[in-house]
């Protein structure tokens, strides 16, 4: 794979994740122009394109050209990160079942899948898929792996909000809402933290906006979440903030280790 194409791949990639994460459809035209920049890669690497086109139909809702894609990807090389992008676009699509089977396949063949995993990780916890940050948990568990930082802390994280009795369909919801705020405000991914206090839920989303921006976010926010239903959904509360030294809490990072690698954090034989 040239130094280019591995450019153009990187940057539609970057292009997907933000719908991914949305769990939005690009319009028209952006589903033009990405489709226009994965022809770039016909001549050079016509196995990337396939995947790269199979990811972008994922994004645009249709499974059966995702699926024709990334099958023709698969025919072009034998490199595993065919079947990996076909798992994320199998995810992107809501076949999570799908998604998780090919993944169990990839980690057979991949020498190191704890990159992957951790990705799959954010994605999922970032698009309120909590169920699935915790098989790729699991997953991490099962094979012994070093769990990245970064990692652990949306392990923790999701292990809090699982506990917590709230629905779990809330939080995909949730999660696009969040994202569609952000898009319309124009602000870039917040930083997150979460708080248990007296059996309520406070995630906070962390922003360098104008405190007028912020006002605006939170009003909005608040319009949204009155139309979300869903199981103790009353006891979750998410609000926007600026950047403040005091809104960070010291963690005890050698129990943060150990409780996210316990190997008996699930019950599985």
């Amino acid at each position: 794979m040239s130094e280019d194409s591995t450019n153009i791949f990187q940057n539609l990639l970057d292009q997907i994740h933000v719908y991914a994460l949305s769990e939005t459809h690009p319009d028209t035209f952006n589903s033009l122009r990405l489709e226009k920049e994965a022809k770039r890669l016909d001549a050079k690497d016509p196995d990337l394109a396939a995947s790269a086109r199979g990811l972008i139909a994922a994004i645009q809702g249709n499974l059966e050209e995702s699926d024709r894609q990334h099958v023709l990807a698969k025919k072009l090389s034998r490199h595993p990160h065919h079947k990996m992008y076909q798992a994320s676009s199998l995810r992107i699509l809501g076949e999570h079942q799908a998604s998780y089977f090919y993944m169990q396949c990839i980690m057979r063949i991949m020498p190191d899948p704890v990159a992957l995993l951790n990705s799959e990780i954010y994605l999922a916890f970032k698009s309120g898929h909590h169920n699935d940050v915790m098989k790729y948990h699991y997953e991490m568990l099962r094979i012994k792996a070093e769990i990245p930082l970064n990692t652990q802390f949306l392990i923790y994280f999701n292990h809090t909000i699982d506990k917590s009795g709230i629905s779990l369909d809330v939080f995909p919801k949730v999660s696009v809402l969040v994202h569609s705020l952000q898009k319309t405000f124009k602000i870039e991914e917040p930083d997150f933290s979460l708080e248990e206090i007296n059996d309520h839920l406070y995630f906070w989303l962390t922003t360098d906006a104008a405190p007028a921006t912020i006002t605006q976010l939170n009003t909005e926010l608040a319009a949204g979440m009155t139309l979300i239903k869903g199981e103790n959904s009353d006891r979750y509360h998410i609000g926007y903030r600026a950047h403040d030294d005091k809104n960070n809490k010291s963690v005890n990072m050698e129990a943060l280790h150990n409780f996210v690698h316990d190997v008996n954090f699930y019950s599985y034989e």
